[in-house]
């Protein structure tokens, strides 16, 4: 591939990085507000960059019996064929986690005024003195390039924030896989479960990947399998 950014396509963050990650987001709040816990978010929900950035407060249905995040298919790009459809996004405890802290950001008194804003992510560049534009896309964050490349001057890492996507998927992965799923019988369960794709393909070929501490331990766990063959002939 040609593409400048082809050398991430199997880079995936291991669990340390992904404390890091966290741990930049919560001290990047003051800087970025919105911004660091969008990124959170990323990290712990089936939801693209694209389709997050559009949620509106009312998406969160948190006194439903059963709290979830309504991704509308007006605003649900799947790229996979097929007719759009609504989607839920169930609340568990790391997403509660960064809602809590979303919740937090809206009521700090400096933002009071975004109360009037519909988007669950505004941009920091709004023209307060035209209310009639609020409901607008305009007032929305139309990106997370800047907080994204904030984390990673403070983290050091290397990766973007479809490197988080990938780490979601992977992880869903392994723990199918822990329940004895074969790797694609967990893809299919995955796939079955999120909805996110239409077949196991693109989890396969492009979001499920192993972390290098994974395929380290995989490399000794065969050589030890060879070792013993061989001492056994």
């Amino acid at each position: 591939s040609h593409y400048v950014g082809s050398y991430l396509n199997e880079v995936i963050f291991d669990d340390d990085q992904m404390k890091l990650i966290d741990a930049a987001c919560i001290r990047l709040c003051r800087k970025r507000p919105f911004q660091a816990e969008a990124i959170q978010l990323l990290g712990v929900a089936d939801i693209r960059i694209e389709t997050l950035l559009k949620l509106e407060k009312t998406d969160v249905k948190l006194n439903e019996e059963r709290p979830h995040i309504f991704v509308r298919k007006e605003i649900n790009k799947d790229r996979s064929r097929g007719k759009n459809v609504d989607k839920k996004v169930y609340i568990n405890d790391d997403i509660q986690r960064v809602l809590d802290r979303l919740q937090r950001q809206q009521n700090r008194k400096c933002h009071e005024r975004y109360k009037f804003i519909p988007w669950l992510f505004p941009s920091d560049r709004i023209d307060w003195g035209n209310p009639k534009a609020f409901t607008e896309n305009s007032t929305r964050r139309q990106s997370l390039t800047g907080a994204w490349r904030d984390v990673r001057k403070m983290t050091g890492i290397k990766g973007s924030l479809k490197t988080l996507r990938k780490k979601y998927f992977s992880d869903e992965v392994e723990l199918e896989k822990n329940s004895g799923s074969t790797t694609d019988e967990a893809i299919e369960k995955v796939v079955k479960r999120t909805g996110s794709h239409k077949g196991p393909k693109m989890i396969k070929n492009h979001y499920y990947k192993e972390t290098e501490n994974a395929k380290w331990k995989k490399a000794n766990e065969l050589s030890k399998v060879l070792k013993f063959k061989r001492q056994q002939r």
